[in-house]
């Protein structure tokens, strides 16, 4: 549905009268993804999609289409589809090839510090939480953008929602005087999560999230 979503925003469409598109048969009402069975939602016309829909559906859909901030079209945007669509996060990647469509990206190089600028300082503070909630913002941009690695699109205005929204969810990364030391996971969760949007982040999506960081770090 989130997929059916971003078409009918790029298409400008607007709402049809639904009566046109008929009823669905009641021994798959309850099956939506045997009703998409053979169709490619990424070329199959919205109106194709459309009809694959129960009555009911096709009411939450439109009503999530004339209300953005509603609750189905946040939990769409936020739901853990979000890691499931052409593209998946890198540290998804299986070894081998499990030939099916979704695009598997190769982890990213990892950049080289400059010995020279490297300064150990045996007594000062763990940054270890701090970098968890970089992590918790990381995963949680991966996923929202469907752009894995972050740095792979060639698209400015990808790079540049990539970079507000780290920034927005950890700011101290950008502020070079600050001073914002996280001592526990739990206040490093916290931190990050108040800082989504209002209902972007369920309990289950910053599960989700939790579990990329533990397997990042």
């Amino acid at each position: 549905m989130l997929e059916l979503l971003k078409r009918v925003e790029e298409e400008n469409m607007e709402e049809p009268d639904l009566s046109l598109y008929g009823s669905v048969d009641e021994d798959t009402a309850d099956d939506l993804p045997r009703r998409l069975e053979g169709l490619d939602i990424r070329s199959a016309p919205t109106d194709e999609l459309l009809r694959c829909l129960t009555e009911e559906e096709r009411d939450r859909f439109f009503s999530a289409l004339r209300d953005p901030a509603s609750e189905l079209a946040q939990k769409l945007i936020a739901s853990t589809e979000l890691g499931q669509g052409s593209q998946v996060p890198w540290w998804e990647s299986p070894s081998i090839s499990d030939g099916d469509s979704v695009l598997y990206e190769r982890q990213p190089s990892i950049m080289d510090v400059p010995s020279r600028i490297i300064r150990w300082n045996l007594g000062a503070p763990s940054l270890l939480y701090n970098i968890c909630s970089v992590l918790i913002a990381y995963t949680y941009t991966t996923r929202h953008l469907s752009m894995s690695p972050l740095a792979s699109s060639d698209d400015l205005q990808d790079q540049s929602e990539a970079r507000r929204l780290i920034a927005s969810a950890v700011p101290f990364i950008a502020d070079r005087q600050s001073r914002v030391l996280h001592v526990t996971l739990s206040d490093a969760m916290t931190s990050v999560w108040g800082r989504f949007n209002p209902g972007s982040v369920d309990p289950v999506v910053m599960g989700l999230l939790l579990k990329d960081v533990a397997q990042l770090v």
